[in-house]
């Protein structure tokens, strides 16, 4: 049984799709390090794999010139990674409130509603500090 590897003239699509299409498949390890990438643990791979193969081999960068620092970038991620995960510990997600009967008769509907949304946000910032953490890694 032979294997056959599909060769499909890039025309069609935009530009980026054009920049990101995978032009050959990547060896077993390429793969692996890119699903296991270590800014990916947290929240998935936050890049496209050709960026990723561009990267290794270095051919993401312009010959000659200097490459731009990633600290700032990557520090101000930081710091709103760090807000966001604030919010949990200054602000506990209590759902319990909101599903006593006696609890929502007692307030408005716009103090439960505004209530719902809060609880909502303080939630929602695990994910956003995941994703930022991720994110700033990853310069």
């Amino acid at each position: 049984k032979q294997w056959y590897q599909r060769r499909v003239a890039i025309t069609a699509g935009n530009n980026d799709q054009k920049i990101l299409a995978i032009r050959r498949t990547p060896t077993v390890i390429e793969y692996m390090s890119y699903m296991f990438c270590f800014t990916s643990v947290l929240s998935g791979p936050t890049f496209n794999l050709q960026d990723y193969l561009n990267f290794i081999d270095g051919s993401n960068t312009e010959q000659g010139k200097p490459v731009p620092s990633g600290i700032l970038p990557a520090l101000l991620k930081f710091v709103a990674a760090v807000f966001f995960i604030s919010w949990t510990f200054v602000i506990p997600a209590d759902w319990e409130p909101f599903f006593d009967a006696d609890w929502r008769e007692s307030h408005s509907f716009l103090y439960a509603a505004g209530y719902l949304y809060l609880m909502c946000f303080i939630t929602r910032c695990n994910y956003y500090f995941a994703w930022t953490l991720a994110d700033s890694v990853s310069n």
